[in-house]
């Protein structure tokens, strides 16, 4: 059976950690910095887009709405911890545009194919497949 949405956000871990170490972002880097569209359109206007984290995005306490697609910035940047899938899929484009690759791609080179997980293992879902497209560019499940 497949993984529960939220065991997910461990892949994320694993994809955020090959970015640390290849040293694409650091933690405190501006999420906006590697990504200019972070919390459009929902957030659009917003200034505190600027102030989000990459450690925010991956601490759930850069302030987005739980919900997936197109969260609403709820809280501040910083101010406290709000479970979001949105934050979480706002970190898996990061991790795209930083890599310059698909995270699938990424991932299966430098993980999965080392650990001998084939394609039968898991499922890549993506953000707007209509099954639940949980979470981002795409997670593992």
């Amino acid at each position: 059976a497949p993984a529960k949405k939220s065991t997910t956000k461990s892949v994320g871990g694993i994809a955020l950690g090959l970015a640390l170490a290849d040293g694409l972002l650091g933690l405190t880097d501006p999420a906006a910095m590697h990504l200019a569209g972070l919390g459009l359109p929902a957030n659009t206007g917003n200034p505190q887009l600027a102030n989000i984290t990459i450690l925010q995005l991956a601490t759930h306490i850069a302030g987005f709405e739980k919900k997936g697609v197109d969260p609403l910035l709820e809280g501040t940047p910083g101010e406290r911890w709000l479970y979001s899938d949105g934050g979480v899929n706002w970190l898996a484009d990061v991790l795209t545009q930083v890599f310059a690759d698909d995270l699938n791609t990424e991932l299966k080179t430098r993980v999965w194919d080392v650990l001998k997980i084939t394609p039968d293992d898991l499922t890549w879902r993506l953000r707007d497949d209509p099954g639940d497209g949980h979470p981002g560019g795409g997670w593992a499940a």
